[in-house]
């Protein structure tokens, strides 16, 4: 009996490695980059901790409401709703 529990946990383990792995590594591929929010400044819409995935695109495609992720200096990414346009 405990063998089989310890099996059952073990593919269950296993799935959400799979899953996480998948979260993780698949948008990289396919283009996507992802960010971690650390601040309270998307909130409500996107919480503090939350993963945002951002792919490149051309900046004429952009328009106000769009949330976009870009680098501030070398070693940070800012993302945020963009208000307006000049």
């Amino acid at each position: 009996m405990v063998k089989k529990v310890c099996n059952i946990l073990n593919v269950i383990l296993l799935i959400i490695l799979l899953i996480l792995a998948c979260l993780l590594i698949v948008p990289n591929l396919i283009g996507f980059k992802s960010f971690a929010v650390i601040s309270g400044s998307m909130e409500p819409n996107i919480h503090i901790g939350s993963i945002v995935y951002a792919k490149p695109v051309d900046y004429k495609e952009l328009k106000v409401g769009d949330v976009i992720s870009f680098k501030i200096n070398d070693s940070t990414m800012v993302t945020h709703r963009i208000v307006s346009v000049k």
